[in-house]
């Protein structure tokens, strides 16, 4: 499985936008991103509906792709945890015999944040949200990818996006904290363009960021390789194209 990385956008409590990240190659050395990602772009109605999740991932997706979104784009929204907020805000009402808000609830369910951007920019194409523990930015790749490939090598939108987990569940947490949305514009190539190979056989990594940070500090990077935390003791592994493999190749 080979893929193109054809754009790229981040927004974390660390600026990762791809102008600024080109000249340094590392998030530490980079200007803090504002407290809140913008939206002014989103209808002020539709706004205050959002939760911080969902504006996080709109302000990616958002930029990413320049503001015009082709209706017919694919759509893949990565969460290990989704709206893990708004699920325990409904669980404190429960504790506290309250009622339950319907509106709560719609904005709780993982594919909310994948709604709201169908919606926003008027996508009609397949749309799925994926949520796999460790595995999560891999199996978004792997969906991704497969997206594009049934589609001919079409572009597909992948959006990751996690908020720090609330003081509840943190003695569970096993990756780095941080409130962060990625969205990548990636496409499928055949076997015999330049492209990124997902392969078995990666050495197991701890990184120091969320996963999805990571990989775009490897995509600017020179490093030939790139470990996918896949399970607890084992990963997959991104490998850079081998120069030579440049042919136009349609994907069959």
């Amino acid at each position: 499985m080979k893929f193109a990385v054809d754009r790229w956008w981040a927004w974390s409590t660390v600026g990762v936008r791809e102008e600024s990240w080109r000249r340094s190659a590392t998030l530490a050395s980079m200007e803090p991103s504002p407290p809140e990602p913008d939206v002014a772009f989103v209808p002020k109605m539709q706004r205050r509906r959002m939760s911080a999740l969902t504006r996080m991932a709109m302000h990616a997706a958002w930029n990413a792709t320049g503001g015009r979104v082709d209706p017919t784009l694919s759509l893949v929204f990565a969460s290990r945890h989704g709206e893990v907020r708004s699920s325990l805000a409904m669980l404190r009402d429960i504790v506290q015999g309250a009622d339950l808000s319907p509106t709560t609830f719609s904005h709780s369910v993982h594919n909310a944040p994948a709604g709201q951007l169908s919606i926003h920019f008027g996508c009609r194409g397949p749309s799925s949200s994926v949520s796999a523990g460790r595995a999560t930015f891999a199996c978004g790749i792997i969906d991704a990818v497969g997206q594009s490939y049934r589609l001919g090598g079409a572009p597909v939108l992948l959006v990751v996006a996690d908020e720090v987990l609330p003081a509840e569940y943190s003695g569970f947490a096993d990756e780095p904290q941080r409130a962060y949305a990625t969205a990548t514009i990636l496409r499928a190539v055949s076997p015999r363009q330049a492209g990124i190979a997902l392969e078995a056989g990666g050495a197991h990594r701890v990184y120091s960021l969320p996963t999805a940070l990571a990989f775009l500090e490897w995509l600017q990077g020179s490093t030939d390789e790139f470990s996918l935390p896949w399970s607890s003791t084992r990963d997959v592994k991104l490998v850079r194209p081998i120069a030579g493999y440049d042919s136009l190749d349609p994907i069959t």
